[in-house]
């Protein structure tokens, strides 16, 4: 079947570039995969840039873009849909590949180095889907004061800054929302959550219990705790008991990040401040 979708998409896209989108749509739910399915097929141009690393996809309608807003997903942000690393064949090196959505419609496929070193067939070596679009944001209520901040989050905003931190929900509705997730994850990023469902430090936003998704891979089902846009996140394994791991977008698969919370999110803000600078 993949196979079959991969060949559809042949006179449009490029091997690489279908190899990558039908790995992402195997993690999709049924009814984001269904509208994913649907944005790539009414796909009619795509432009590439830097000889390739850079894909964007488009729906030209009299010669101007135009997206069908009954395909668009729940979620209009534009946000980091999934990561595939994958090897062509002969390729000494794996190639990676970010796909990126913007307003609702998956619009880019950002490469790791130029595709055209890497030839069919693909090995897929690891396909990570890091949200569901189908998921809307919700509407959040900020701590306006934050000089009425305690222990960890005073100390952090005291060190580095925080900001954008949203007012904690009622301990009654956290633990329904943990366990509709079935959530796993430190304890102390647990007790985080009792005076703010979410913030941002550095270049970092700390997921609440109303931002964190859930990212999928064929060998675990992860939830992304904290992230930068620019460099990574930072996920708690539902296969180790909630032992934390750093998923570099544009480096190796995972790191190991340890078993707490606070510990591994000072290292990232320290480790990456250049990075985000």
């Amino acid at each position: 079947m993949i196979f079959d979708w991969i060949r559809a998409r042949l006179s449009l896209f490029r091997p690489w570039e279908s190899a990558v989108l039908a790995a992402v749509a195997q993690y999709l739910s049924p009814e984001a995969r269904s509208l994913f399915d649907a944005q790539v097929r009414t796909t009619n141009k795509v432009q590439r840039t830097a000889r390739g690393k850079d894909v964007n996809l488009y729906r030209i309608v009299n010669g101007t873009p135009c997206l069908d807003e009954s395909l668009s997903f729940g979620n209009r942000k534009e946000m980091l849909l999934a990561k595939v690393v994958m090897r062509g064949s002969g390729a000494e090196s794996d190639l990676k590949a970010l796909v990126w959505i913007v307003n609702g419609h998956v619009f880019s496929i950002e490469f790791s180095e130029h595709p055209h070193t890497h030839s069919a067939p693909f090995q897929i070596r690891s396909a990570t889907v890091f949200v569901d679009p189908q998921q809307p944001e919700r509407a959040r209520k900020l701590i306006a004061d934050l000089k009425s901040l305690s222990g960890t989050l005073a100390r952090w905003h005291s060190e580095w800054g925080i900001a954008n931190v949203v007012a904690p929900i009622e301990e009654a509705e956290r633990q329904q929302r943990a366990s509709a997730l079935d959530l796993v994850a430190p304890p102390d990023y647990v007790d985080l959550l009792s005076a703010s469902d979410g913030f941002n430090i550095a270049h970092w936003r700390v997921h609440g219990l109303f931002e964190i998704r859930t990212a999928l891979d064929a060998r675990d089902t992860m939830f992304v705790l904290a992230e930068n846009d620019a460099v990574g996140c930072l996920v708690a394994s539902t296969q180790n008991s909630g032992r934390l791991k750093l998923c570099l977008y544009n480096g190796p698969e995972f790191e190991d990040a340890g078993e707490s919370f606070v510990p591994a999110m000072e290292t990232m803000v320290v480790r990456f401040q250049e990075t985000a600078a």
